[in-house]
């Protein structure tokens, strides 16, 4: 159903007349039409593998780093205590210049405290590997998803633009 208004009227006094909110299909007389169904679809949307790609990187990428914040702060906290409770400390990691000449000091095997921190270290390692991939990811679905709408947006406006070249040549009158 739309609202047609004679050819007589400008546009401004058509626009002013109408409200937005009650008409959602109007056509203005001769070149310009604006017609429901017309504007772009979510088919147009994902079936465009720039907006897709873009939107699974975001999506896991925001996984990557919630699951890596959040357990970077776990392994964190548990080294922070393990090695406040380790009488040794910082005596967990020795240069070769300390160890002297003994090989053995080398290839001793650490206490249960120190594995557990120096496993605590490594798992936070891994973690904030993924937290800074997850970063990565969202960044990079961002600008993929960015790339892609604006992509659709040229293609939807080249489309309407060609759509109305057409109706105005479709009512220009024959050479004689």
């Amino acid at each position: 159903s739309t609202y047609s208004m004679p050819p007589s009227l400008p546009l401004a006094a058509i626009m002013a007349v109408l409200k937005p909110s009650r008409y959602r299909c109007i056509t203005i007389p001769r070149i310009l039409s604006l017609r429901c169904g017309q504007m772009m679809k979510l088919p147009d949307v994902y079936t465009d593998w720039r907006v897709v790609f873009g939107l699974a990187l975001l999506i896991l990428g925001i996984g990557n780093w919630v699951v890596g914040w959040e357990k970077v702060q776990q392994y964190e906290q548990i080294a922070a205590v393990e090695s406040k409770s380790n009488s040794h400390g910082l005596d967990s990691y020795r240069s070769f210049d300390e160890l002297g000449s003994d090989p053995d000091d080398a290839l001793a095997p650490l206490t249960a405290e120190q594995r557990e921190v120096s496993y605590a270290r490594a798992r936070m390692d891994f973690y904030h590997s993924t937290f800074m991939t997850g970063r990565f990811l969202v960044l990079f679905g961002l600008l993929f998803s960015c790339i892609g709408f604006l992509g659709l947006i040229r293609k939807d406006t080249r489309h309407a633009v060609s759509r109305l070249n057409l109706r105005v040549k479709a009512e220009e009158p024959l050479p004689r």
